[in-house]
C-alpha cells in the first residue's frame, strides 16, 4: 500500500476471541476520475453536467482503501483554487436516486 498516492497508511490492530491478533491497513487515496474504477454512471453524468458549465474543472475520486477493497468513494470537483465534494456512492444513507 505504500505505492499508493495519498495519506500515510493507518494500521489498526485488534484481538479476537482465543487471543488471535488481526490487523487492517487503511489509506485515503485520490485518483483522477478517468483512472478510477467502478464509478457509477450517475457520478459520471454529474461530472459531465458540471463540465458543460465549467470546462476547466477537474475531477478526483477519493476513497478509503484497505488491502482487500475500497470504501467511502467521493467525487471531488476542483476549479481554480476551490475544491468541493459533490457526490458519494456505495453509501446507502447518502446516495441519491437519479431518474
Amino acid at each position: 500500500m505504500r505505492d499508493l498516492t495519498g495519506d500515510e497508511p493507518v494500521i489498526r490492530f485488534w484481538t479476537a476471541p482465543r487471543y488471535q491478533c488481526f490487523y487492517t491497513c487503511l489509506q485515503w487515496v485520490k485518483s483522477p476520475l478517468e483512472k478510477a474504477v467502478d464509478v457509477p454512471e450517475f457520478v459520471k453524468a454529474k461530472a459531465a453536467e458540471i463540465t458543460t458549465h465549467l470546462p476547466e474543472a477537474t475531477f478526483t475520486v477519493e476513497e478509503l482503501r484497505s488491502e482487500r477493497r475500497a470504501y467511502d468513494p467521493f467525487l471531488i470537483v476542483s476549479y481554480g483554487e476551490e475544491s468541493y465534494y459533490i457526490e458519494v456512492w456505495d453509501e446507502s444513507i447518502f446516495e441519491r436516486t437519479y431518474t
